[in-house]
């Protein structure tokens, strides 16, 4: 699961965030336009080595419809 260059993230780059021991984390941010109808999907992707500029070994975690 890579992105391809029509993809971006939302917010300001690094698009990060990070859990607690149970997995609970949260991300929010601020959108400059209206996603509806423009996204068809969000993505969260986990990156094992904690660089999040490391687009090769990245794994997918979650993807869903909107």
């Amino acid at each position: 699961m890579k992105p391809k260059k029509s993809e971006k993230g939302a917010g300001t780059a690094p698009f990060m965030f990070r859990t607690d021991p149970w997995g609970n984390g949260s991300y929010s941010a601020l959108l400059n336009e209206d996603p509806l109808g423009k996204w068809s999907m969000i993505m969260v992707v986990q990156h094992p080595n904690g660089d999040p500029k490391d687009m090769k070994n990245m794994v997918g975690a979650l993807k869903a419809s909107l």
